[in-house]
């Protein structure tokens, strides 16, 4: 589903906005500082997450992973520094 809905322009834009609500998430985050991860930056840790430390029965899903990545990035305007590591981890 997230691929499909990855290729659309006005997703990737949103994807820019700040993400404020750090106390509602249960997800084993880094410590981002504040006002500076957006929910691009969320997707991308994420996904680094996802194939570093899941099992590897999601092998056969890395293309599509890497499909969404490269629908989102060309319109993200900045990231995290978490994110960039787990992108040059990912490369």
């Amino acid at each position: 589903m997230l691929l499909s809905i990855s290729a659309s322009r006005e997703l990737a834009m949103v994807l820019n906005q700040q993400f404020t609500q750090y106390s509602k998430l249960k997800f084993d985050l880094p410590a981002f500082e504040r006002g500076s991860c957006s929910y691009a930056d969320l997707i991308f840790v994420q996904i680094y997450k996802l194939i570093h430390t899941g099992p590897r029965l999601l092998k056969p899903i890395y293309k599509s992973i890497i499909a969404i990545i490269a629908n989102i990035a060309p319109y993200t305007k900045n990231l995290s520094r978490e994110a960039c590591d787990g992108l040059m981890y990912l490369v």
